[in-house]
């Protein structure tokens, strides 16, 4: 992973032992360049991640309808389905690269509402 592609909040995970991974969370500029340093790996975007999220299923689709269901968002693991309605389709593969992108287009963060 590069510096450039991550932001404070971005899950990513770090080897702390020789044969074990752990998630960590960057709370701040020198998780940033400690995690590039530690190697940090992307994380798999998994059905894990959108229930801990808050999103619900519909069928194939994760979705979410946030801003007073002025915004719905749709996604579908599946490649070939073009599960986002939008002018734009994205390749989203990992947690980083959701939580980045809904930062973008909404200005914050996805946040836990399961633990």
């Amino acid at each position: 992973m590069k510096a450039t592609e991550l932001r404070i909040g971005n899950y990513v995970e770090i080897d702390q032992y020789p044969n074990d991974r752990v998630i960590i969370k960057i709370e701040d500029g020198t998780h940033i360049d400690q995690a590039i340093k530690l190697n940090a790996s992307p994380i798999l975007l998994t059905d894990e991640w959108f229930d801990k999220w808050g999103f619900h299923k519909d069928g194939e689709y994760w979705c979410m309808s946030i801003c007073d269901n002025k915004f719905s968002f749709r996604y579908s693991p599946n490649p070939k389905d073009d599960g986002i309605k939008y002018p734009i389709s994205f390749d989203i593969e990992y947690v980083h690269q959701l939580q980045n992108l809904w930062f973008a287009l909404l200005h914050y963060e996805i946040t836990d509402t399961k633990d």
